[in-house]
């Protein structure tokens, strides 16, 4: 595993997260490898150019009235890399886990201010489910 790559990768995905974050999910995902996979996709180089994580959720889901559901994390291609058939890849990747797993659904989500991500998943056969806005207070003593 290119831990190294994958660190860049997650850290273009989710900017907001410190990397000290990334790396403790990491291990976390590293450590728990009934429950957690990673899937890089490679270029004919073999640098890594994508991934996927995905869990086995055990509970419901965006709309899978099932337990245990096989859930997409994280799905990232790098920008040279995307309407190349790298993402589906991936997704196909995670789908196969999925079923080896013993899932009969999998789930996703991605931002409502990302069109491009939502268009993607409708490419690939996902539903959308549900919509939501979700707030946060923070309260003071």
């Amino acid at each position: 595993m290119d831990k190294p790559a994958w660190l860049r990768m997650r850290s273009a995905l989710w900017p907001e997260a410190p990397t000290a974050e990334h790396q403790k999910e990491i291990e976390a995902i590293l450590g728990r490898t009934d429950k957690f996979a990673v899937l890089l996709a490679e270029n004919d180089d073999r640098q890594p150019i994508g991934f996927v994580e995905v869990s086995i959720r055990e509970d419901i889901a965006e709309g899978c009235r099932v337990e245990n559901i096989g859930y997409i994390e994280g799905w990232y291609v790098a920008p040279d890399w995307r309407q190349k058939g790298v993402g589906r890849a991936l997704v196909q990747a995670a789908e196969k886990w999925s079923l080896k797993k013993g899932m009969s659904r999998i789930g996703s989500d991605t931002d409502l201010d990302n069109p491009v991500g939502q268009q993607a998943h409708q490419s690939l056969g996902f539903i959308e489910i549900d919509r939501a806005v979700l707030y946060r207070k923070t309260l003071l003593p």
